[in-house]
């Protein structure tokens, strides 16, 4: 089990959200599908102060473990998520002073 996972969603869920749509953004949609199906889980528990995902019904924490299960085969290692980032920018034409100047 990867506590860092678990803790992310404790300590700032919208921060999660966001991470999903960076996910997104750089073309990991399996990786942005997991934090947010794992965000849905932890919503109702997450509205209390003071929460934790022990607090979670053992369906949800079922659940949130498989979701974690997933997340890990995705990233087994943050070079999974370097790697990811560089795809994304060897795909994406770099904006010069130039390019711009040339838009306009």
């Amino acid at each position: 089990m990867n506590a860092a996972f678990h803790t992310a969603l404790e300590v700032d869920l919208e921060a999660a959200r966001r991470a999903a749509a960076g996910f997104r953004t750089l073309d990991g949609m399996k990786i942005a599908d997991v934090v947010e199906q794992a965000c849905s889980v932890v919503v109702p528990a997450a509205t209390r102060a003071g929460w934790s995902t022990f607090d979670l019904s053992d369906e949800d924490a079922e659940r949130l473990e498989s979701l974690e299960i997933k997340y890990d085969e995705l990233v087994p290692l943050d070079s999974a998520l370097i790697e990811l980032f560089e795809n994304y920018r060897a795909g994406t034409p770099r904006i010069s002073p130039r390019s711009i100047s040339q838009r306009l």
